[in-house]
């Protein structure tokens, strides 16, 4: 097991780890991408998540998002988080399961279709007390995967296309084990359907096989082909089946593996290059559904999958193809590119860890900073800002560096009265910075700019009130974060021409 912890000072998100058993299957998930949010576990083991809501704060809902990190302060010791469709899940260290966001056809497993604006537990099989000994969990669109520690796995949430295993095709509230799988190291849950790795390096699937995402050699009709319970995946060229495979990603339409020999294999939807041999089919099932190679990757220790596909390589460059490729263009690729630098800048490097969803891409470097590209309408690249455009953040920008510890809309002596003032603003050379309480002072400012980097930091004794110089700003929009005694603070001002 290796451990990668960011020790440099400055950063806040000191001591974010990444746990990676095996090779390359990182079975404790210490961030995640999910539909429009992300999700970040911290250096005290709590969560913070942004983009779209509920957040677990017990105020956000579904009809709010954030760009910026929002905590969840009732929720600690997390070792694994997956972020769903507006839901979230995460596995506690004493392996118990809470969840919380929209709760339609059953999405967090404790019994109602409720949403939760708060973290709740997870309920047990047959509804009987709490689901325990979890050691993996996997959210997709609808449904959650579960892996016990004995190897057996649970899901839950929508399940009329058998995505759930359990040899019906219904939706489910509580967790309901798949049939028919033992032997179980890693699971994956995609659009309506899920995907499991056994421990003898063989791959099965359920769910629904309309784009062949099974990778059996079947496809059809989603009301009518699927399966309800797992299925193997065949072998190259529909021969045999699928061996020596060390890690599994579900994703949107298609599905990817990686073997014991680094290479990657891919199976299923394919319109927009995402199996990465060199193809689009775009005619027929517009998939193939049994596995083919990857073209041109070797030495890769980590897959993931959205709608797009993304490898890292063991000396840690990133490799996308389909869509959301970030190489600085929107164009789509039916082989791997490499991931651009920050500003277009040479290449993302030092990379321990990615994760993919339907909207964007994360990954984590070796510093402990956290990197997203992809769509951003709902702020879930964390950068403090929102692009509307049909155009994606074609590079990686920072999520920024807000401390995990707090959160910037809740008070940890929930005094009503204790607000913040950032003005004029617009601003020309300054700006005003007042903290209105009688609890707080002031111990530091710092300004990001659009790409999550530290503009102006300043540090203080104890203050109310501060005026920051603002003269050597370019013009633009600017995120400030205010700590003080208590707590954080996260405005935004512009700063106007000259």
């Amino acid at each position: 097991m290796m451990k990668f912890q960011n020790i440099k000072k400055g950063f806040h998100y000191l001591f974010v780890h990444l746990l990676l058993f095996g090779v390359n299957s990182s079975v404790s998930q210490s961030f995640s991408s999910g539909y429009q949010g992300s999700a970040i576990i911290c250096s005290d083991s709590t969560i913070s998540n942004w983009g779209v809501g509920p957040f677990g704060d017990g105020i956000s809902t579904v009809f709010n998002s954030s760009n910026l990190l929002v905590h969840v302060p009732a929720l600690n010791k997390a070792i694994c988080v997956s972020k769903g469709y507006e839901f979230t899940m995460v596995i506690r260290a004493d392996c118990t399961l809470w969840a919380w966001g929209k709760n339609a056809y059953g999405y967090l497993g404790d019994s109602s279709t409720i949403s939760k604006l708060a973290p709740v537990k997870v309920h047990g099989v047959g509804n009987i007390g709490y689901f325990t000994n979890a050691k993996q969990v996997s959210a997709n669109f609808g449904h959650t995967l579960a892996l016990r520690n004995d190897s057996s796995v649970y899901a839950w949430g929508v399940g009329s296309s058998g995505q759930l295993g359990n040899t019906l095709k219904q939706d489910s509230h509580i967790p309901v084990k798949v049939q028919n799988i033992t032997g179980i190291t890693a699971v994956s849950s995609g659009h309506d359907f899920s995907l499991a790795l056994k421990k003898d390096g063989t791959v099965w699937g359920w769910g629904t096989n309309q784009f062949g995402q099974l990778g059996n050699g079947n496809f059809g009709d989603p009301f009518c082909n699927c399966d309800s319970v797992p299925v193997q995946v065949h072998g190259f060229g529909n021969n045999g089946f699928l061996l020596n495979v060390t890690a599994i990603a579900a994703g949107d339409l298609h599905a990817l593996a990686l073997k014991s020999d680094s290479t990657v294999w891919a199976w299923g939807y394919d319109f927009y290059g995402e199996l990465g041999n060199g193809s689009y089919v775009n005619s027929g099932c517009l998939c193939i559904w049994a596995p083919v190679q990857v073209t041109g990757l070797t030495g890769i220790v980590a897959i993931a999958a959205g709608e797009t596909s993304a490898a890292l390589k063991n000396d840690g460059t990133v490799w996308t193809w389909s869509n959301l490729l970030g190489n600085n263009t929107n164009a789509t690729s039916n082989v791997p590119v490499q991931v651009h630098g920050p500003n277009n800048i040479g290449f993302l490097q030092n990379i321990v860890g990615i994760s993919a969803s339907m909207s964007h891409v994360l990954a984590l470097r070796q510093d402990g900073t956290l990197w997203g590209w992809g769509l951003n309408s709902n702020g879930q690249l964390g950068n403090g800002t929102y692009n509307y455009s049909i155009r994606p953040d074609s590079v990686p920008i920072q999520v920024l560096e807000i401390p995990c510890n707090v959160t910037s809309s809740v008070s940890l002596f929930n005094e009503s009265e204790e607000t913040l003032t950032v003005f004029p603003n617009p601003s020309c050379n300054f700006v005003n910075v007042d903290i209105h309480s009688s609890y707080s002072l002031i111990k530091a400012i710092k300004i990001y700019n659009s790409a999550g980097e530290i503009v102006l930091e300043s540090y203080f004794e104890d203050s109310q009130n501060e005026k920051i110089n603002t003269s050597n700003l370019c013009p633009g929009i600017y995120s400030i974060i205010v700590s003080t005694d208590k707590k954080y603070y996260v405005s935004r001002f512009s700063k106007l021409a000259l």
